[in-house]
C-alpha cells in the first residue's frame, strides 16, 4: 500500500496544535542543529552503511521531517521520518499536512509508526528506502548510491515518492549544503595525484575495482573482480590517498580501457624475468634472505631460507629478476644444485657470468635423430645473449661440420658452433650430437 509522508511543513503546524489534538503536553527536545547532528551522527553513519545510502540525506531527512527533532512525533514517538502505520503495534496519531497532485495543501489525522528509540526510526527508513513498498521493492532505487551519484540527485528522486510537498527536495539540500553533510558522513575527502606508472595486478589481489575509491564522497560500486585481471600488465594514471590513510588506490587502465579504482596493495610493480647463467657468492652479513618467489611480485611469497644460512657460500644462479625503475635484480639461487630460493642482488658478492674456454676445431659430427636440443645464436648460459637459430629436428641425421667448441664452468659436455653446407646453424649442446 502505498505510503504517505509528514512533510517539515506539516511539523512546525504541529508544533501549534498539540492542544488541539489532545496530546499530553512533551518537553520539546532543545537541540541545536548541530547539537542534533552531533546527536544522530554515529546511528546515521551506521544505518547508512548498512543500507548503502548517503548519509547526508538521512540526517538531512530526519532534521527536515522532525523539525531537528522537536516535532511531537519525535518527542513522543521517535519518529524521526513522518512515516505512517504502526512500528510492532505501536503508533501516535497526528494531525499532518499533504498536498493534492496540483500543490494544494490539505490537512488530515493519521497514524505514524512509534519507536523504541531514534536508531530503531534511522534503521526503519533505511530499511522502507531500500526495500521500496510491498507492490515496488525498487520504488526508492533512485536513492542507493549506486543508483544516485550525488545525495543531491537522491533527493530530487524522493519529491513526489517519498513527500508530496513540492520544495522537498529543496529543503533537503539546503541542509545538506548548509551543515556540509556530504563530507561529514559520505565518505572521506581524497587527495588526488595524477601518475603514469604501469604495474602488475597479483595472482591474488585481495582487493577488486570500483568505479570510484570505496568509502570516498562519490558513490561506489564494484566493476570488475581484481582476478579478473591477475597477472595482467595495467597502466595508472591516477593515485588517490583518502585523508588520514597513508596507502593510495590507483585508478587502473587495461589495453587502454578504463576498469577502475583499487587498492594499491592489490598491484606490484612489473618484473622483467631473463634467463641467466652465473655465479656468486653469498656475503658474509646478507641483510636479505631467500624466498619461493621474487618478493613484492605477482606471486604470494615465503621464506625459505635465512640469508645468514648460506653466508659465505658460493651459489649458481639460472634466473634474474628486475622491478621497473629499479637498478639492483633479484637471483634465483642453487647450492650444489638444490634450489634455496630467490634473493636480493644486495645480498650477493662476486656476480658473473660462468666462464667460457673456447677452443678452435675442424671436424664432422651427425646430428642425432632425435637431438633433444637446437641451435643458437651464442652458447645458453654464458655471458652472450642468445636467440635460437633452427630447430634440431630440422638437421636430424644430417652431418655438420664444427669450427669451434666452448666448454662453460662447471659443465663437463661442450658446445660445438656448427654449419651444414657452409652455413652457420650456430651452437649446439654436444649431447645431441654423434661421430
Amino acid at each position: 500500500m502505498y505510503k504517505r509522508w509528514i512533510t517539515f511543513v506539516s511539523f512546525l503546524i504541529l508544533l501549534s496544535t498539540v492542544t488541539v489534538l489532545g496530546l499530553r503536553p512533551q518537553t520539546v527536545h532543545a537541540d541545536s542543529p548541530q547539537a542534533f547532528i552531533s546527536r544522530l551522527t554515529p546511528d546515521v553513519k551506521s544505518v547508512s552503511a548498512k543500507y548503502n545510502l548517503y548519509g547526508s540525506l538521512m540526517m538531512a531527512q530526519a532534521a527536515c521531517e522532525s523539525a531537528w527533532g522537536q516535532s511531537q512525533l519525535a518527542v513522543q514517538g521517535n519518529n524521526y521520518f513522518g512515516i505512517k502505520g504502526t512500528y510492532k503495534g505501536k503508533s501516535v496519531t497526528m494531525r499532518t499536512a499533504e498536498y493534492t497532485p496540483g500543490g494544494k495543501l490539505y490537512y488530515i489525522n493519521a497514524a505514524f509508526r512509534k519507536y523504541p528509540n531514534v536508531k530503531a526510526s534511522l534503521d526503519d527508513n533505511g530499511s522502507v528506502l531500500r526495500n521500496g513498498l510491498n507492490w515496488n521493492h525498487s520504488y526508492y532505487k533512485g536513492t542507493w548510491k549506486e543508483n544516485a551519484s550525488t545525495p543531491e540527485a537522491a533527493a530530487n528522486y524522493l519529491t513526489g515518492r517519498y513527500a508530496t510537498a513540492p520544495s522537498y527536495a529543496k529543503s533537503l539540500i539546503s541542509i545538506i549544503k548548509g551543515y556540509n553533510l556530504h563530507n561529514l558522513l559520505d565518505g572521506t575527502a581524497v587527495k588526488y595525484t595524477k601518475k603514469n606508472l604501469k604495474m602488475q595486478v597479483k595472482l591474488k589481489p585481495g582487493h577488486d575495482f570500483y568505479n570510484h575509491i570505496p568509502g570516498s564522497t562519490y558513490s561506489s560500486k564494484r566493476k570488475h573482480y581484481g582476478t579478473t585481471y591477475k597477472g595482467k600488465t595495467i597502466t595508472i594514471d591516477d593515485q588517490g590517498v583518502k585523508q588520514g590513510a597513508k596507502t593510495p588506490y590507483y585508478r587502473c587502465y587495461y589495453n587502454g580501457k578504463l576498469i577502475g579504482w583499487i587498492y594499491s596493495t592489490a598491484v606490484v610493480q612489473v618484473a622483467t624475468y631473463t634467463t641467466t647463467y652465473k655465479v656468486a657468492q653469498v656475503s658474509t652479513a646478507p641483510k636479505n634472505d631467500f624466498y619461493n618467489h621474487l618478493t613484492y611480485s605477482v606471486y604470494a611469497t615465503k621464506r625459505l631460507h635465512y640469508g645468514t644460512t648460506y653466508r659465505g657460500q658460493n651459489v649458481t644462479i639460472n634466473d634474474q629478476a628486475q622491478r621497473a625503475g629499479t637498478k639492483t635484480p633479484y637471483y634465483r639461487c642453487y647450492v650444489n644444485g638444490k634450489l634455496i630460493g630467490w634473493i636480493y642482488g644486495g645480498a650477493l658478492t662476486n656476480v658473473r657470468y660462468l666462464n667460457t674456454v673456447y677452443t678452435s676445431q675442424s671436424m664432422t659430427k651427425k646430428v642425432k635423430s632425435v637431438p633433444g636440443h637446437d641451435f643458437f645464436t651464442h652458447i645458453p648460459k654464458s655471458s652472450y645473449g642468445y636467440k635460437l637459430r633452427y630447430s634440431g629436428k630440422s638437421y636430424a641425421g644430417k652431418a655438420v661440420q664444427v669450427d669451434m667448441t666452448g666448454i662453460i664452468e662447471g659443465i663437463k659436455t661442450p658446445y660445438y658452433r656448427c654449419y651444414y653446407n657452409g652455413k652457420m646453424l650456430g651452437w649446439i649442446y654436444g649431447g645431441a650430437l654423434t661421430n
